[in-house]
């Protein structure tokens, strides 16, 4: 596998508000590069600087999480990736209350690594809807028009500009068998994508 993917810590905005967390999130180096053109202005310049930094060279750049230092970016093992293509799909997805939101898609493309960060062992996802819909209190669908998670992470088109954990695992023997089984859109998750999404809320 030559195509390397990078891990970077960032808010966890899909916390109650009174406690702080980050979230692991995934990329390749075009992945990272599209994320942080997102930003303008003042926003997040304090990411802007340091990625900018860490092309300059300066590997070991850090940017603050919450009320800790971490690296800006990390590389991380890869042992694999697929590509799936599906069409209509519902789902419902459970909020960090425990309340559900239905939703449903035309059509998706997502793209799958199998990874390793430290001991953590996972599979990441990136995914691309088409025509992402939300379910309302009379039983109608319609599209998301609001976004409450980290900054850019997801699109309005609905597309995550960041790889999310989707699964993780005890073992690589585990990991592997994942990554052989794996085939279609019944085998995904997408609660981390849709915390994205929702946030807290």
């Amino acid at each position: 596998m030559n195509e390397k993917v990078y891990h970077i810590e960032l808010d966890d905005c899909a916390t109650p508000a009174f406690v702080t967390f980050g979230k692991d999130y995934y990329g390749t180096m075009a992945d990272v590069e599209e994320f942080i053109s997102k930003f303008d202005g003042d926003e997040r310049q304090d990411l802007v600087k340091a990625f900018e930094e860490y092309k300059q060279g300066n590997t070991d750049v850090e940017i603050t999480v919450g009320f800790w230092k971490h690296k800006m970016l990390e590389e991380v093992k890869v042992y694999g990736c697929k590509e799936i293509t599906s069409g209509e799909y519902k789902w419902e997805h459970t909020n960090i209350w425990g309340f559900p939101y239905n939703i449903k898609c035309d059509a998706l493309n997502s793209k799958h690594y199998w990874i390793k960060n430290g001991k953590q062992l996972c599979r990441v996802i990136k995914a691309k809807f088409t025509n992402l819909q939300l379910e309302n209190v009379v039983g109608e669908y319609s599209e998301i028009t609001m976004i409450w998670g980290f900054p850019h992470i997801i699109e309005f088109n609905m597309y995550n500009t960041l790889m999310v954990v989707e699964k993780r695992f005890e073992t690589v023997k585990e990991l592997r068998e994942d990554m052989k089984t794996f085939s279609s859109i019944s085998d995904m998750d997408f609660t981390s994508f849709c915390n994205d999404i929702f946030a807290d809320g």
